[in-house]
């Protein structure tokens, strides 16, 4: 299953990676997140470990699998039946940044029940894009 959105923001790309790789903040920015705990303190890097509780989701550890300082990162998580990988990604645009989240889920509960993770993945997704372009675009 393959879900994305794209956001436009008005602010630069360095500002806005800022903000999505300031991955403990998130609680701050979205509802689609209750508590990030990344268990290496340090900047995201390959091998990076968040604990990262959402409703609806539950609890999981994400790995850091791929980073391109100041533009994306890459991680990954599996359990219940799933494996998922997710990028976040900014690009330079004229007048500001366009923030892409990328979600990848494959296994036996996706094929199950990826109708009903799809809807929820991108709401959440959405949710996560919209805190970001607040943030970024009020300070």
């Amino acid at each position: 299953m393959h879900v994305e959105h794209h956001l436009d923001i008005n602010a630069a790309p360095e500002r806005v990676y800022s903000i999505i790789s300031d991955i403990e903040k998130w609680p701050e920015i979205t509802e689609s997140v209750n508590s990030v705990e990344l268990l290496k303190p340090g900047p995201l890097a390959v091998g990076s470990e968040a604990r990262i509780s959402q409703p609806k989701f539950g609890t999981r550890v994400w790995r850091v699998t791929a980073v391109e300082p100041g533009k994306s990162f890459t991680w990954e998580t599996s359990g219940g039946g799933a494996r998922m990988v997710a990028t976040h990604a900014v690009t330079p645009r004229e007048g500001g940044s366009t923030l892409a989240l990328i979600m990848d889920s494959t296994g036996l509960a996706v094929t199950l029940f990826g109708w009903m993770m799809a809807g929820t993945g991108r709401r959440f997704m959405e949710m996560e894009a919209a805190g970001v372009k607040r943030r970024a675009e009020a300070s």
